[in-house]
């Protein structure tokens, strides 16, 4: 799970490398994934989701939906990607999630193990405005979450009315995706993932992370891992090998830098890396 250019597709595609491993990519995405507007931007409380949403997170995540979307990153030479004896794990990656993973919990118990890779929002910023997805600027959905907001004491309404322009809606989706993550890992069962540790150091830290979920190590992660993942935009400087956590600051207008350093900063909140 993450926000929208934290990497996440970079990271999953590494886990699912190994042999017989499936990368189920972005189920919830309600542009691609019919139904998945019953997952997005959306916060159940434990022990009240509703059939129909937990239905569709169940075929989801057991790969029942047939879906080019989903299936994008399996291997489809000769179907393989609908054959359903062949996989031995699988990896789903999902944006547009983190407020689900309470009803996640709830549904499937301690033992599904939940990643939540975080990247510094300015880093996020900056992708963001290079690929422009529209549904990263519509805070419709996400600010409207009420139950969530008074559960984890979220400003929801406060953070939606300094929303005025693109940089500031971005921020503010990550701090709403993420802020309570941060704060709620241990008792939510998630394990936080840094962006920034794993350019740092990235076989050691994915090959701990395998090892923490009982996974296989891919034998060739070691040159896996330099390459980018096919998500990347042209213009981003990962394609050029170049991986500085920041390098945000300098490819923001300084205006665009203290917009985001101000709403962090309305709601108390220092990125740890």
């Amino acid at each position: 799970m993450g926000s929208g250019r934290s990497g996440s597709t970079w990271l999953a595609g590494l886990l699912a490398s190994p042999f017989r491993y499936r990368l189920l990519f972005e189920p919830f995405h309600p542009e691609h994934v019919p139904g998945a507007d019953l997952a997005a931007d959306r916060y159940y409380a434990p022990g009240a989701v509703p059939i129909e949403v937990s239905n569709f997170i169940d075929r989801a995540l057991n790969d029942r939906i047939n879906s080019e979307w989903i299936a994008q990153s399996s291997n489809r030479r000769l179907g393989m990607h609908r054959w359903r004896w062949w996989p031995k794990v699988r990896v789903v990656k999902c944006i547009r999630g983190n407020l689900i993973i309470p009803a996640l919990r709830y549904l499937y118990g301690p033992t599904l193990p939940i990643v939540v890779l975080l990247r510094n929002p300015g880093a996020v910023v900056e992708s963001m405005m290079r690929v422009r997805f529209p549904w990263a600027f519509d805070l419709s959905t996400l600010i409207s979450q009420d139950e969530f907001a008074q559960k984890y004491t979220i400003p929801l309404k406060a953070l939606g009315g300094c929303a005025a322009g693109p940089v500031e809606q971005v921020t503010v989706r990550w701090l709403v995706e993420n802020l309570y993550l941060i704060k709620n890992a241990e008792g939510l069962g998630v394990r936080l993932v840094f962006y920034e540790d794993l350019v740092a150091d990235p076989v050691a830290q994915i090959t701990r992370l395998c090892y923490e979920l009982d996974i296989d190590v891919f034998d060739g992660l070691e040159e896996k891992v330099s390459k980018p993942s096919y998500t990347t935009h042209p213009r981003s400087p990962a394609k050029k090998g170049h991986f500085s956590p920041g390098a945000w600051r300098a490819a923001l207008p300084p205006a665009d830098v203290r917009k985001i350093e101000t709403l962090l900063a309305s709601v108390d909140f220092t990125y740890p890396r």
